[in-house]
């Protein structure tokens, strides 16, 4: 996670007559919108038997994103569906003599505006 640092500044004024002022000025940097979500993994591989129901969770994929706050939230999506916190779930039926793999375009955006 990308730091939000915090600066204070003192600032001192000596006027005639021996009046003195003085001031804390505190200046808060904020996060932009500067690093992209970036997966944990390259790639991610996950092996089921064919006989299992709709529904049966098949893993999860997972990103991490530098940017603090909103713009460090992240939302995945697989072929425009909006996954539940990277979760892959099973939403056809397979056949292994039919199918023998199937990949899945996963991607992941933040919620920053650049």
């Amino acid at each position: 996670m990308e730091i939000i640092s915090e600066f204070v500044f003192v600032k001192n004024v000596d006027a005639s007559f021996n009046f003195n002022s003085s001031a804390e000025i505190f200046v808060e940097i904020i996060d932009v919108n500067d690093n992209p979500p970036l997966f944990i993994r390259p790639e991610y591989i996950f092996r089921v038997d064919e006989d299992i129901p709709r529904g049966t969770f098949l893993g999860r994929v997972e990103a991490t994103d530098l940017d603090t706050t909103s713009q460090g939230r992240l939302e995945y999506f697989i072929q425009g569906k909006k996954l539940i916190n990277g979760s892959i779930i099973l939403d056809f039926d397979l056949d292994r003599e039919t199918l023998d793999q199937v990949t899945l375009l996963v991607t992941v955006s933040d919620e920053g505006q650049s």
